[in-house]
């Protein structure tokens, strides 16, 4: 936060308005990491407008996905549709695939918030392919950890561990240590299907031995 409002005094020193909009965004970033979502928002709507303005698609397409999600979190669920669904209009427009998966990854949350669950798989599975075009693993885990949530509550528990198994794997590629929020997923879905997919016991231990309980997801 201190370095970001250094950034942004010496970038006004320097009487550049797509700099200093930039150095806005770091601070909007950093405002809502730090559980500031109120003021994020109001910051990522002023930048992505100065930044549509000023035909700076790099900035914009960034505000705009983190402003999507801030709005999600809130519960403002029509702003945050509108914003993402603009995302994914204007970076299919540049090709860039990259910020596509974001897009439709962050929407999933929107359609979540609706129980809009079809809605949210469709999603889900068009992030995780476009991830899987371009090689972004960690688009490709958040994706189909969803999915696989997604799929569990639907009651589709053999499609859902399957997916959460691949999830796993993909995690691993990316990090030495499984994310606590797989093994719990595994166990979830286990135990959603009366374990006739298998007992959770091997996943509830290894969370039990592993894992601190403030690290646990709810």
């Amino acid at each position: 936060s201190e370095a970001a409002s250094h950034a942004t005094r010496l970038a006004a020193e320097l009487d550049d308005p797509q700099i200093e909009n930039r150095c806005a965004l770091a601070v909007a970033r950093t405002a809502f990491r730090e559980g500031c979502v109120t003021k994020a928002i109001e910051l990522l709507y002023v930048v992505e407008e100065n930044a549509a303005r000023q035909t700076d698609y790099t900035t914009r397409v960034i505000a705009m996905a983190i402003l999507g999600g801030a709005l999600a979190v809130q519960g403002r669920l029509g702003e945050a549709e509108d914003c993402l669904s603009r995302m994914i209009e204007l970076s299919q427009k540049v090709g860039d695939r990259f910020h596509l998966a974001v897009a439709h990854a962050n929407r999933t949350i929107v359609w979540g918030g609706r129980h809009d669950y079809h809605r949210a798989i469709s999603d889900a599975q068009h992030a995780a392919a476009v991830a899987t075009e371009i090689g972004a693993f960690p688009i490709i885990w958040v994706s189909q950890h969803t999915l696989a949530q997604l799929l569990m509550w639907l009651g589709k528990c053999d499609e859902a561990l399957s997916i959460a198994l691949g999830a796993r794997e993909i995690q691993r590629r990316c990090s030495d240590q499984p994310d606590p929020a797989d093994v719990l997923l595994i166990a979830r879905i286990k135990i959603a299907s009366d374990n006739s997919l298998g007992s959770p016991s091997e996943e509830l231990t290894q969370l039990h031995t592993e894992y601190r309980e403030e690290d646990l997801p709810a």
